[in-house]
């Protein structure tokens, strides 16, 4: 009997929190992130793209930051081919994830490319952040795996990945919308 009391009053408190009844909780910022701009272009029989996302994190995701909690970002690029009647067909998809971590021993931020798994330290948040939205010469397509002639289309989004975070914090993430953001589509056509 007072296991179950004490399991009912913990789900409480936790639909408490998540309901974010507190006047503090419903004044913080929420998390937003914006594909600003992408440029693809061919180098070296290679579409290679560049992108600049702008990663604005609310308070809840700063202060798991901050305290040591590793924040996996996902940039997501799809290639489709235009059809008249049906949607259009993705013909070709990239994942690329990002990592960024504070240490508090250093008191530097650390973003790595979890693809290269090439690390780069930054002094402050603000400086890690605008790293980490700075997407540059990043490989997209070979250009003979596309048939020449044919028109294409891009899109990229770029969000957090719930799912990369330890899992006492994943369920609480789960429920709450500062947590779950992600960038809309940016379409851009191939050339």
């Amino acid at each position: 009997m007072a296991l179950r009391s004490l399991f009912l009053s913990l789900m409480l408190i936790a639909l408490t929190l998540a309901a974010g009844t507190t006047p503090a909780a419903k004044q913080d910022q929420q998390s937003s992130i914006v594909v600003e701009l992408v440029e693809s272009r061919i180098e070296n029989a290679v579409y290679t793209l560049d992108a600049n996302v702008a990663y604005e994190f609310g308070e809840q995701v700063l202060d798991a930051l901050d305290s040591g909690v590793s924040i996996t970002l996902e940039v997501e690029i799809e290639l489709q081919q235009p059809r008249e009647l049906l949607w259009n067909e993705t013909v070709y998809s990239l994942h690329q994830r990002y990592q960024i971590n504070y240490h508090a021993l250093s008191d530097q931020y650390l973003v790595t490319n979890l693809t290269t798994q090439v690390s780069t330290s930054f002094p402050t948040r603000y400086a890690a952040l605008q790293a980490l939205g700075q997407v540059r010469d990043l490989p997209l397509i070979d250009l003979n795996l596309l048939q020449a002639g044919q028109e294409y289309l891009a899109r990229l989004r770029a969000g957090i990945v719930i799912t990369e975070l330890p899992a006492p914090l994943k369920l609480w993430a789960f429920l709450q919308s500062d947590w779950r953001a992600k960038s809309d589509w940016y379409i851009w056509q191939l050339k």
